[in-house]
């Protein structure tokens, strides 16, 4: 008399193979989304550079000179004047330096810089075309 065992089932190496696999997908489909993700930042913050550079044309139109901070664009809100991950201000410098609102210097040109996912930076000034 035989015994016959009749076990059905997946090996272990099998199991291993399976496993490796699935980790290696994963992996590739966590780059691509942080990669996406850093790619919809960056257009996010030329966007919001886009439209503070039309608001610094519609201030300058009214005043004759540009602010001295953003904080006087009033029909702005924080959300585009500063980064939406980091939430830090974007840099900006208004020249002459030390050019003032009302009166005194006024402010005739101005930079406007945001850095990029990748660590660039990208600025736009009154005659800019890098946007």
């Amino acid at each position: 008399m035989t015994l016959r065992s009749n076990k059905s089932g997946f090996t272990l190496v099998e199991l291993l193979i399976v496993v490796i696999i699935i980790g290696i997908l994963a992996t590739l489909g966590i780059v691509q989304f942080t990669n996406f993700q850093n790619r919809a930042r960056d257009t996010d913050r030329k966007n919001d550079l886009r439209l503070l550079k039309s608001k610094m044309a519609e201030y300058y139109a009214v005043n004759e000179r540009y602010p001295a901070a953003l904080s006087a664009l009033t029909d702005v809100g924080t959300d585009i004047t500063s980064d939406a991950v980091s939430g830090t201000g974007y840099t900006y410098a208004a020249t002459p330096t030390g050019c003032a609102t009302t009166g005194g210097t006024a402010c005739t040109d101005y930079t406007i810089t945001a850095t990029l996912a990748g660590g660039t930076s990208i600025s736009v000034t009154p005659t800019a075309t890098n946007l």
